[in-house]
């Protein structure tokens, strides 16, 4: 069974079962299915109500690339940055008010982050200049990032109406995000697809293969 659901000029097509109770799968424009891309829950929870405890991601620096491309973290949440490769990184932000920069040298303990705003933290580093990677920060602690069959299995989760929205940096939509009203619990686990390709994430390797400023 599908369902075609219309937020103003976007068509969201929901497709009807899944196997995975409280699943939510992520298909292409063509019906394929789609990972890496965040999936999150928003709810203005009662007063008093508790959040479930939300996962301490970490990005790593491993064959001078951002490993995961795409992360995602609740506010306050501590996030780890760890150097995975045998030189140096300079790994910043420049956007919005939680900004930041800092070195970690090969073989150095992870730097731990904590972001009090939510939003979107493009990351690069000033050594390797083709580096990039995101972050995303949200206002919700039921999150995750699609796995290999595109799905993201939400628990714990209080009986509401939610924005489910869908999040990232290669989307063509506005705000890079498609949003669709949801009410939880599931009847049904479903699907929601696209509607339009992805733009291709950016090749991580310079054009000269060179390392310098080991001792940065």
């Amino acid at each position: 069974m599908t369902e075609r659901i219309w937020l103003g000029c976007l068509c969201l097509l929901i497709v009807i079962p899944l196997h995975a109770e409280n699943a939510i799968q992520l298909l292409s424009h063509e019906g394929k299915a789609v990972s890496g891309v965040v999936l999150y829950l928003q709810h203005k929870a009662p007063e008093g109500e508790s959040a479930q405890a939300s996962i301490r991601p970490t990005i790593s620096q491993r064959n001078k690339q951002f490993q995961p491309y795409v992360s995602v973290v609740q506010v306050g949440v501590p996030v780890s940055f760890e150097n995975n490769d045998d030189i140096a990184h300079h790994i910043y932000s420049l956007t919005g008010k939680e900004r930041f920069s800092f070195k970690i040298r090969k073989d150095e303990a992870a730097r731990t982050l904590q972001f009090q705003q939510a939003g979107i933290i493009p990351m690069g580093c000033n050594i390797h200049d083709w580096m990039s990677g995101y972050l995303l920060v949200v206002d919700t602690p039921y999150y995750g990032i699609t796995d290999d069959n595109g799905r993201v299995l939400f628990s714990h989760i209080e009986s509401g109406s939610y924005t489910l929205r869908v999040w990232h940096p290669q989307m063509k939509e506005a705000d890079r995000d498609q949003q669709h009203i949801v009410a939880w619990p599931l009847t049904d686990p479903f699907s929601i697809s696209l509607t339009q390709p992805l733009d291709s994430i950016p090749e991580q390797k310079p054009l000269d293969d060179f390392d310098f400023l080991d001792g940065y």
